[in-house]
């Protein structure tokens, strides 16, 4: 039971990391792409 929970819990950090990067990818393309029409 806890190396299913800690295996759960790698997943979710996991998923979050991945949403982090993208998110930020997208801000910063957001900001490359404003700075370069403005």
């Amino acid at each position: 039971m806890k190396k299913y929970l800690g295996k759960e819990l790698v997943e979710i950090i996991i998923g979050l990391l991945s949403s982090l990067v993208f998110i930020s990818g997208l801000v910063s393309f957001a900001i490359f792409v404003s700075g370069f029409l403005y």
